[in-house]
């Protein structure tokens, strides 16, 4: 609530937008914070803190950047900003009825436009005000992060790491900050897995309406990538207990309708092969081709390193992609990207070894709870690392998976924590017998 209020008061000094965005966020605040405080009633994850943390540190990163930084350079971190900050004026125009431009919105981004669009037409043109917006839904991504580690690994304590992660990391922080529809699809694609994976262990209605909500946000901002996580919740039914056949058949049936209807309604076939029906591979050659040579592509792939015009090709490159999705930007490398993301990429190295041990010990033991989630990861980064040679771009998209690599730190983290605490108890008790005197011999004096 400080942080709320001290922005309020730069904001009346130097910003009134600033204001603006901080007076219209509360009520959606408060109904946050009730509905974190409903789902942990007990406050074993201390999700209200965890939503606060959250949302405090994104208002103060999208401030400074929206009010320092955008003022000598908009759009630095995401060029298409300023494109959807004009269509949301425009729809903005057409909602208070006045003519609109000839240019309409494109398939994608269509609840981020809209929601910029009502903001604009109800409180004027403050740029802070979608985007103080982005914050919140950010904010409940790290929230939806501890619900999922928590369903997983059924450890507070990993839940509560794995949120707190979540609502720190930097990628995960800025890309909530901008109008961006980053955090939109991030958000639906953890609802349509919380509430797949609860589906799956007893039918809820509450879970239900969280998977529809979830394959609806992705539908409206990025309708690829229905076909992202519709494809992982499928394809987990391979993966699941043997337990609970005839059930299992009947939801597998019920998702099927589910995703069929989803990728109908949202076009994402259209959106994957294009309009005058292309085929895959040449939608991905499109789709290379835009990322690195289209506009603000400094951080662009060399791709020419691999001939990726044929299907081996796009093959051979897999690996040379998911490089570059996974460790760019390499840092301190000149660019002003690698620059600022130098201090991140430091830490994301040092916390791989503890992912992949996290990954390991989670594949050995007995729990199927987690596939969904590492399927959709591999269906995404596989389908990215593919498509986009762009540094930049693959930074960013990183952040739409970072959430699984997170949890598995969080518990590999914990599970350490526990082993060096039974270790320093065993090492006590140990020492305590030691010294402990020795008891007089019967019989003697």
């Amino acid at each position: 609530m400080v942080t709320a209020i001290g922005l309020a008061v730069i904001g009346a000094v130097w910003d009134t937008g600033l204001s603006i965005a901080v007076i219209a966020s509360i009520p959606l605040v408060v109904a946050s914070v009730a509905l974190c405080s409903a789902l942990d009633r007990d406050q074993r994850l201390g999700l209200v803190d965890l939503l606060l943390i959250a949302l405090m540190l994104r208002w103060v990163v999208s401030a400074g950047v929206q009010l320092l930084l955008y003022r000598e350079r908009p759009g630095f971190f995401g060029p298409d900003e300023g494109g959807y900050h004009l269509w949301a004026q425009d729809l903005a125009r057409q909602l208070a009825g006045h003519p609109s431009m000839p240019d309409e919105p494109t398939l994608g981004a269509r609840g981020l436009l809209w929601t910029a669009a009502a903001s604009y037409h109800l409180l004027g043109v403050h740029l802070l005000v979608p985007k103080f917006l982005n914050c919140l839904l950010g904010a409940w991504t790290a929230v939806l992060t501890a619900l999922l580690a928590g369903f997983v690994f059924r450890s507070p304590a990993v839940a509560r790491r794995a949120g707190l992660l979540a609502a720190v990391f930097p990628s995960l922080v800025l890309w909530s900050g901008l109008l961006l529809k980053d955090v939109w699809t991030l958000f639906g694609a953890q609802l349509v897995l919380l509430g797949f994976m609860h589906l799956r262990e007893r039918f809820r209605v509450p879970a239900l309406a969280a998977l529809l909500l979830g394959l609806f946000l992705i539908g409206i901002n990025r309708p690829y990538e229905v076909m992202f996580v519709s494809l992982s919740l499928l394809a987990s039914f391979a993966f699941g207990a043997t337990r609970h056949v005839v059930r299992n058949l009947v939801l597998f049936a019920l998702f099927s309708v589910i995703v069929m209807f989803a990728i109908e309604r949202s076009g994402a076939m259209t959106q994957i092969l294009g309009e005058s029906g292309h085929t895959m591979m040449e939608q991905v050659a499109h789709f290379r081709r835009v990322y690195s040579e289209g506009p603000g592509t400094g951080s662009a792939v060399d791709v020419a390193l691999v001939d990726t015009s044929t299907p081996l090709g796009l093959l051979t490159w897999l690996p040379l992609g998911l490089v570059f999705f996974f460790l760019a930007p390499i840092p301190f490398t000149g660019s002003s990207l690698s620059l600022t993301s130098s201090p991140e990429m430091i830490v994301w190295y040092f916390l791989l070894p503890s992912a992949f041990r996290g990954l390991r010990s989670l594949v050995r033991g007995p729990s199927k709870a987690f596939w969904p989630i590492l399927l959709y990861v591999i269906i995404a980064t596989v389908g990215w690392a593919t498509a986009i040679t762009n540094v930049g771009a693959m930074y960013r998209y990183r952040s739409q998976v970072l959430f699984c690599p997170l949890m598995l730190i969080a518990a590999d983290q914990i599970r350490r924590r526990d082993e060096r605490e039974k270790a320093r108890v065993a090492a006590m008790a140990l020492r305590a017998r030691a010294h402990k005197p020795a008891l007089p011999e019967a019989g003697t004096t």
